[in-house]
C-alpha cells in the first residue's frame, strides 16, 4: 500500500489480495481466504470458513469456485464498522458432501 492514508476496507483489502485467492460466485470475482473450521466428530463434513473482498455478497445456497473447487454457503454476512463495509464472511462446505454445516459445528 503506498505512502498515503489508507482505510480499513483497503487495508483488509490488501491483506485479502496478498494472502488470498480469487473466489467467483454468481459471475462476480473476490479475493477470499479459505481455511478449514474445526470438525467436532469424523461423521460430520469439513467446514470452511470464508473471508472475501466484499465485491461480491454471498447468501446461503451460493455455489462459490476457488481453483478448482467448489463450495456451498451454508451462512454468509458482512462485517461492517462503522458504516463501511470491511469483508464478507462465510461458513462453506465442500459442494460433493451432502451433511449441512451448522451452527453448532461452528
Amino acid at each position: 500500500i503506498g505512502g498515503g492514508i489508507v482505510t480499513r476496507k483497503e487495508l483488509v483489502r490488501h491483506i485479502l489480495k496478498t494472502y488470498g485467492q480469487k473466489a467467483t460466485a454468481n459471475g462476480k470475482e473476490a479475493w477470499a481466504v479459505i481455511r478449514p473450521l474445526r470438525k467436532q466428530s469424523d461423521e460430520a463434513p469439513q467446514c470452511y470458513l470464508y473471508t472475501g473482498t466484499p465485491d461480491q455478497k454471498l447468501l446461503t445456497g451460493d455455489l462459490v469456485q476457488v481453483g478448482t473447487e467448489w463450495y456451498r454457503v451454508t451462512r454468509a454476512d458482512v462485517e461492517w464498522l462503522e458504516g463501511e463495509s470491511l469483508y464478507v464472511w462465510a461458513v462453506l462446505r465442500r459442494e460433493e458432501e451432502t451433511a449441512f454445516c451448522t451452527e453448532e459445528e461452528a
